[in-house]
């Protein structure tokens, strides 16, 4: 027996990492290598330079016939993949395995190749068990005899656990199963479950057989061993069938219309379903640290999780087809009611293991890339890692060990880039003692390199220079854009560009400051490195905006500022507060530093725990303060109260933000100090989980944070510390005011927002709308969108405006027109014929005209199409290179029942989607819709570019003088059901008892007004009623305005229905009231109800009578306050103009 000595502990400690990364000559072998898993690792491991071998001999076709082959596969590495080397073996062979081994130095070992389904299993048991258990035991002893030092990775299954899954206590929900949420599994199932005392299936048992091998190799002959026991694991490279590979299989039946059968369990059984590219990257981090003989269970976990249910109706909203499905009472053998993983002992060995898809992005990948039945398709897209991507962006900073901007940047990148080149060099003054060089592939690492630095003070700095050089030099050929964080590396990208190198250099100025550096010769070089990079780069991110100005201020006379871009500190997740949140639970996120005031916070505890006694101290931080500062808790005698946590997980930082309910950031410095132009990481981390903050007036942020009202601003004096700490703590309306505020800025500055806005501010200048042609497509019936943008153009006099217009069916126009402007004159106007007024006839109308129009149009630089009929022809005529730039404009967004038409209903959700993604720019009516594609949509619906364009405001009726009718309330609009008119009557008897000279205005018409005036009749309050009847908002415009602005206030109660449009668009009542000063009254239905209550423009009732009475008294008894919010009305108006909206909305298009 060999023990080796570097292997200790019976969950095995970690052993040396694999060599280093340079991989010429270096060979894996991969069995089931056309499989799902074993495909993804060939792709992966040869991006990374291995040579890998693969076994496959498309046994799938034999278990499970010839829909199932993964001969389609192996085409394509052997086509695609220049490393790989096919070997149509069987992994029972024992002679062909044995001389493949004696004849390689294999590396890495992943072992795929299996009997997957329990069903099959049952027919043919003793060839089951020859494939997993004797094939497995084959593969390893051929790996001791010939490759001892190579890592060996097992794919086993959760299937080992038996039938023990469905012992647990199960609750059944609406759509799943669940667990007991007091059992110790609610976060999953983790490796203490027993193998034991289950029935396992056939499989499980060939399973467990070669699980428990792969683990005793490990720990008997000291291998580098891993079994992975997988939950669900998917992918679009896998061949899915009923037998095997549920999610893939249900998403190509609903796909082609095929049956689908369900077995069992009402359909809620529940299954965790990992990405195949999640599970290759968990492989990854165990071949870089491996261990002994160690069992992971390694799924989707609470992460990634999904009923049949669900499954279904998710794949089918994403097809917009109903399934075909089949169900049955009886279970399968072995089957799991409910099982998902608890990954916490892989991601304790591996804390930088995280997962990046989850399950909608799971479904939403299979159901564009998956492989159903068309093999023949050799271009189709299987892999993240199926074409060798070299970096396109060079990233060069200097970062310590907490978290900061250039983590987060890299946390995009991450995401967003699909390969790039990350170097981070420590400060001359940090502990750690090696430069790293990150080569990042597909969101994996696949090459990774640490160098060791000469430290000398400031030398340190040449040498990381030259390091830098060294790497871009090896690894940089393919680089279009390299990013400079901070002066130093910036300086070099504007260099490298200087030398020739063809690339777009962004510096990325984190810090500043008047003198930065005490030293006055390092000051001097510092200053000139920060300009000499700001004037050589194409794009200046500026951390704050002190940095911005300064930097702008400073450039020699005559640059272009338009390449300086405000890039701050971002929110990178939206935590939600415990219910264990308290205000006595102070935070601290911060480098552990002098000027950063964490000495005051500790030495104010004492103080403030003589009046709270339950108060906690929490400080998240690294440094060199360190050492100093856990003196200084040890001499306050603070160690129960005080805790310092240098590095914590990201799940343990989580619940420390969740359960914290004042941050504090207290940096003390002179104007003109680095502090006065610093942005801080940590308090954004804060803002992020909805903390109110107390912060120092140092900072630049302390003026949002004022402004905000997010929490307290201070001077740095220890008294108005306490003073801060205790007024948040007493006054629980305070905080919690202070925490809504901070959630919602929260939003607002999200890191991927940034970073989308940043990067996209790297193409070209900004265009001039003057130069352009623009064409603006939409439908019409009354003034709206369409014709305020149409009036904006036209204004701005720009070369041509065509404006095409298509009546709705029930509107009295009949016939289509364009108008054609230039320079903000008409030049032509041409009709459309008449059409019967049938809403087809309508439709196919429109179509012809926008055809028509669009064909005779010359280039056109910027299509607007208002609705997603309108915005599909200007994509059709981009994809045929006659337009430019296409924005969507949605003015209203209902995804469920829209027509009360199944068909019509999908069809319209087909062409809203359709119009989304192959759009450049959404322009939606509120963020409320935006925020609710991205609810419904995921993560595809963050990466395409949504800008808010709300209904404008135009304040003409300030020119009007009118005396006010006390007491006098409006309604204007259609009499219609949805719009509030019942309750406006079934309030009145409660306010005319309040209110006898009270009247209530309507102006309008439509089918609800019979029944309104026989409800008045029954409720004795017709007398209050003035029905004004229809008045034309165009041509009776004057009488219209002064009969709204001889009211008090405006009335928009909508009712509070799931389904209606109004929950997303932007209405223009209210806005018509606001235009002419009134409040109004209306309910948290429309998304501008926030807008009222955030900058108190009226009241937000609920859809009742009781609420409704109170929010009307409120007005018109509160003579003072009505006041003000009539001010606040008319400030608000002012920065709702359309000019200002849609300048806004061009300036995101980069268009001005």
């Amino acid at each position: 027996m060999r023990l080796d000595s570097r292997l200790r502990g019976n969950d095995g400690e970690p052993t040396s990492a694999p060599r280093n990364f340079w991989m010429e000559n270096k060979k894996i072998l991969v069995t089931g290598s056309s499989g799902l898993i074993g495909s993804e690792s060939v792709r992966f491991f040869a991006a990374l330079g291995y040579e890998v071998y693969g076994i496959d001999n498309d046994m799938r076709a034999y278990f499970f016939g010839e829909d199932a082959s993964t001969d389609w596969n192996r085409k394509l590495l052997e086509e695609q993949v220049g490393r790989y080397h096919h070997l149509n073996l069987d992994i029972r062979d024992i002679d062909a395995i044995f001389n493949l081994f004696e004849g390689n130095k294999f590396e890495l070992v992943i072992h795929t190749a299996a009997q997957p389904s329990h069903d099959w299993a049952a027919r043919e048991p003793l060839t089951d068990f020859s494939i997993n258990a004797t094939g497995t035991s084959i593969l390893l002893e051929a790996t001791r005899k010939f490759c001892p030092e190579a890592v060996f990775i097992f794919t086993s299954t959760n299937k080992v656990y038996g039938d023990t899954p469905n012992s647990l206590p199960l609750i059944e929900l609406e759509t799943r199963w669940e667990i007991d949420p007091t059992h110790p599994f609610v976060k999953g199932i983790d490796e203490t479950m027993s193998l034991d005392d289950s029935q396992h299936s056939i499989f499980g048992a060939s399973k467990v057989a070669a699980d428990i091998l792969v683990q005793e190799y490990g720990k008997y002959f000291g291998m580098r061993t891993g079994t992975f026991r997988g939950g669900c694991l998917t992918g679009p490279a896998h061949s899915g069938t009923q037998l095997h590979g549920f999610l893939a299989y249900l998403i190509k039946c609903i796909a082609e219309g095929r049956p689908y059968s369900i077995f069992g369990y009402k359909g809620k059984q529940v299954r965790d379903n990992i990405h195949s590219s999640d599970l290759i990257s968990a492989f990854y981090e165990f071949f870089l640290n491996p261990r002994a003989g160690v069992a992971y269970n390694m799924g989707g976990s609470r992460f990634s999780n999904i009923s049949m249910m669900e499954a279904i109706e998710k794949t089918e909203s994403v097809f917009n087809r109903k399934g075909n499905i089949e169900y049955t009472d009886e279970n399968r053998l072995g089957d799991h009611i409910w099982y998902i993983s608890d990954v916490s002992k892989f991601k304790n060995h591996y804390p930088k293991w995280e997962y990046r898809f989850g399950i909608d992005d799971i479904i939403q990948e299979i159901s564009e890339k998956g492989h159903f039945v068309r093999p023949e398709v050799s271009s189709l897209v299987l892999s993240e890692y199926g074409v060798s991507k070299e970096p396109s962006l060079f990233m060069s900073s200097h970062t310590t060990e907490n978290l900061g901007p250039v983590q987060s940047l890299k946390s995009y990148l991450l995401k967003h880039v699909s390969a790039f080149i990350s170097v981070e060099h420590p400060f001359s003054y940090d502990e750690r003692s090696a430069s790293r060089f990150d080569r990042t592939r597909g969101s994996l690492p696949s090459e990774r390199l640490f160098r060791g630095m000469f430290k000398f003070g400031y030398l340190t700095y040449l040498h990381q220079l030259f390091l830098t050089f060294w790497w871009f030099l090896r690894r940089g050929h393919s680089v279009r854009v390299f990013i400079g964080v901070d002066a130093l590396n910036g300086t070099f990208g504007v260099i490298l560009k200087k030398f020739g190198f063809n690339l777009k250099v962004i510096y990325y100025a984190l810090g500043y400051g008047k003198p930065r550096f005490t030293n006055p010769i390092v000051d001097f070089f510092y200053h000139g490195l920060t300009h000499y990079a700001a004037r050589g780069a194409d794009r200046v991110w500026c951390l704050s905006e002190p940095i911005k100005t300064e930097l702008m201020s400073s450039n020699e006379p005559g640059s272009a500022r338009e390449k300086y871009f405000l890039v701050p500190a971002g929110v990178n997740k939206i935590i939600d507060a415990s219910v264990d949140r308290s205000a006595q639970n102070l935070l601290i996120i911060d480098d552990l530093r002098n000027e950063n005031g964490i000495q005051m916070a500790i030495k104010t505890m004492p103080i403030l725990l003589e009046q709270f006694a339950a108060l906690k101290l929490t400080i998240i931080g690294q440094g060199i303060l360190k050492e100093a500062l856990v003196k200084l808790i040890e001499s306050l005698d603070l160690a129960d109260t005080v805790t310092l946590i240098s590095n914590p997980s990201p799940p343990e930082r989580e619940r420390i933000l969740s359960v914290s309910g004042i941050g504090l950031c207290l940096h003390r410095g002179r104007e003109g100090s680095y502090v006065s132009y610093d942005d801080p990481s940590g308090v954004k981390e804060m803002i992020g989980a909805g903390i109110p903050v107390v912060i120092s007036n140092h900072l630049p942020f302390a003026e949002i944070v004022r402004e905000k009202e997010m929490g307290e601003v201070i001077s740095y004096q220890s008294d108005e510390l306490i003073k801060a700490i205790t007024e948040l703590t007493n006054y629980a309306y305070h905080h919690a005011t202070c925490s809504r505020h901070a959630r919602d800025y929260a939003s607002t500055i999200m890191s991927t927002n940034l970073y989308d806005s940043a990067l996209k501010n790297l193409e070209d200048a900004p265009k001039e709308l003057d130069d352009m042609h623009v064409v603006v497509a939409t439908h019409e019936y009354f003034k709206g969108s369409g014709q305020e943008l149409r009036d904006y153009i036209i204004s701005r006099k720009i070369k041509q405006l065509s404006y095409i217009a298509h009546p709705f069916s029930y509107a009295k126009e009949d016939r289509s027109y364009q108008n054609v402007y230039e320079k903000g004159v008409l030049i032509s106007h041409l009709r459309s014929l008449a059409t019967p007024k049938k809403e087809f006839v309508c439709y196919l109308r429109d179509s012809l005209y926008n055809l028509f129009f669009l064909m005779r149009a010359k280039h056109i630089d910027v299509f607007v199409g208002i609705d997603s009929f309108n915005a599909l022809f200007g994509i059709l005529f981009k994809k045929l290179g006659k337009i430019d730039t296409v924005a969507f404009f949605t003015i209203d967004y209902v995804m469920h029942n829209r027509f009360g038409n199944q068909f019509l209903d999908r069809f319209y959700v087909w062409m809203d989607r359709t119009a989304f993604f192959n759009s450049d720019y959404t322009w939606n009516v509120s963020g409320r819709m935006s925020k609710q594609r991205v609810k419904e949509l995921g993560e595809g619906a963050l990466r395409k570019h949504q800008i808010v364009v709300p209904i404008g405001i135009v304040t003409e009726a300030e020119s009007i003088k009118v005396k006010k009718k006390p007491n006098t309330i409006v309604y204007s609009g259609s009499l219609l059901p949805e719009f509030g008119l019942e309750i406006m009557i079934e309030a009145l008897p409660d306010l005319v008892a309040k209110f006898p000279d009270l009247e209530l205005r309507i102006i309008g018409e439509g089918k609800l007004k019979d029944d309104l005036i026989k409800k008045a009749k029954e409720l004795k309050v017709e007398k209050w009623i003035n029905w004004v009847g229809f008045v034309n908002t165009t041509t009776e415009r004057s009488r219209w305005l002064k009969l709204v602005k001889e009211s008090i206030i405006g009335l928009a109660p909508y009712e509070d229905n799931a389904t209606t449009y109004k929950r997303f668009s932007d209405v223009t009542k209210p806005k018509d009231y606001m235009s002419c000063g009134l409040p109004i009254v209306t309910t948290k239905v429309i998304p501008l109800s926030e807008d009222v209550r955030r900058f108190n423009l009226g009241r937000v009732v609920e859809y009742e009578v009781p609420s409704f009475v109170e929010g009307v008294t409120e007005l018109l008894e509160g003579e003072a306050e009505r006041k003000q919010i009539e001010e606040n009305v008319k400030a608000f108006c002012k920065t709702m103009t359309p000019s200002i909206i849609f300048d806004k909305a061009f300036s995101e298009m980069r268009v001005q």
